[in-house]
């Protein structure tokens, strides 16, 4: 059966907008270290929680480009980057990855009470010390009986703190002096599995983060999500562009909240207004230009074409959105009265989730420069 998702990406842009006005954008949620899970809730009842589900296991079908948009207008109306990232995350948890490569009856099981905030799912992948790289992961699942029995710790977790579902990353063979990793679904209440504390963090709230022990966890042979001993290359590799590309929209989402409370507070005299219309004028072109670039990202990843364009696109947009970031910053330094402390935050978090896997993007960067080089002919002058 055909699980394309459905484009009516506008509509549910609207419907996400009117929720976060009038759910979000009057609380103080990112001075609190409490989940609001009565705005969970809301959405669950609302069925926002489900955009990514397709329709026939209870969610809205929505495209990648409609989660993108619909990140954009949680964040633009409601003011908040924190609760649209643990948003973002169950999106792509449910949509993007058990949507994707669970089998028909896992999806029966599953979709339905993610889509209406029946349960909330986690991918376990980071480990302390080490974090997601295949090579050093140290989470290890051995055969036990009919089952496995699984060892080892998950840290940063995105919504660890509330999940009640983890789809735990774990070596499960060693070829070729590779690590071989399958995905296991293990539920919070399993004997052996045992919560860290929650992190912490000063940045992106109320989003959760947090950890696990699995200290020999036992599950069955049926807990395996998707084949056996791809995991990482099915579900860990794919995850980083789902990320770096539909965060996109919660980024310009917060650009937009920033312009407007640049202008709202701008009580300047005449003489000043004339000046500061060039540098409002840029910032308004940067987001013009980047939600464009967003967009198509989007609809590229729902089909998975041009890979190439894709990373482009990404590593354009990462660093374009600093520059925004280096603007704002250079307007508040020219402009006092037109800082504040909303304004401070929201920077505070975009740099913070801007910086999320920086070393990775350099790293993709480094091979695109890579490319140019190896198609030089050296015998040129």
């Amino acid at each position: 059966m055909n699980d394309r998702p459905s484009d009516r990406s506008h509509d549910m842009e609207k419907m996400f907008s009117r929720f976060a006005a009038a759910y979000i954008a009057d609380r103080d949620l990112r001075g609190s270290v409490e989940f609001p899970f009565s705005v969970w809730k809301a959405m669950g009842e609302e069925g926002l929680l489900g955009l990514s589900v397709p329709e026939r296991f209870g969610g809205m079908g929505g495209s990648l480009q409609a989660v993108s948009r619909a990140g954009e207008a949680l964040v633009r109306e409601g003011h908040n980057l924190g609760i649209a990232v643990s948003w973002l995350i169950h999106q792509i948890t449910a949509g993007s990855i058990i949507a994707r490569v669970a089998d028909e009856g896992k999806k029966e099981l599953l979709l339905p009470g993610l889509a209406r905030g029946g349960a909330t799912a986690c991918l376990a992948v980071s480990e302390p010390g080490t974090g997601a790289h295949p090579k050093h992961l140290k989470t290890k699942a051995r055969r036990h009986k009919e089952g496995f029995v699984i060892t080892g710790e998950k840290t940063y977790l995105t919504n660890g703190p509330i999940a009640d579902l983890f789809i735990i990353i774990a070596v499960t063979a060693v070829e070729g002096g590779k690590n071989r990793c399958t995905a296991f679904l293990v539920p919070r209440e399993t004997p052996g599995l045992s919560p860290t504390p929650p992190l912490d963090l000063p940045f992106l709230r109320p989003s959760p983060h947090g950890g696990i022990i699995l200290d020999d966890c036992p599950v069955t042979a049926d807990a395996v999500l998707g084949p056996a001993g791809t995991a990482y290359e099915d579900m860990v590799v794919p995850l980083r562009e789902y990320e770096d590309i539909l965060t996109m929209g919660p980024v310009l989402g917060a650009m937009e909240y920033q312009l407007k409370l640049l202008a709202g507070v701008l009580a300047i005299e005449a003489a000043d207004m004339d000046r500061a219309k060039g540098p409002l004028g840029e910032l308004r072109y940067y987001i013009d230009s980047l939600r464009i670039l967003a967009r198509e990202a989007a609809r590229l990843l729902d089909g998975w074409r041009n890979a190439g364009e894709r990373l482009s696109l990404t590593l354009f947009f990462r660093t374009a959105a600093r520059t925004f970031q280096e603007r704002i910053a250079a307007f508040r330094n020219e402009f006092p009265r037109s800082d504040s402390a909303e304004l401070r935050d929201m920077a505070e978090d975009l740099n913070a989730l801007l910086a999320v896997a920086g070393r990775a993007a350099e790293t993709k960067g480094r091979k695109l420069g890579e490319s140019v080089l190896a198609g030089v002919d050296r015998e040129s002058p």
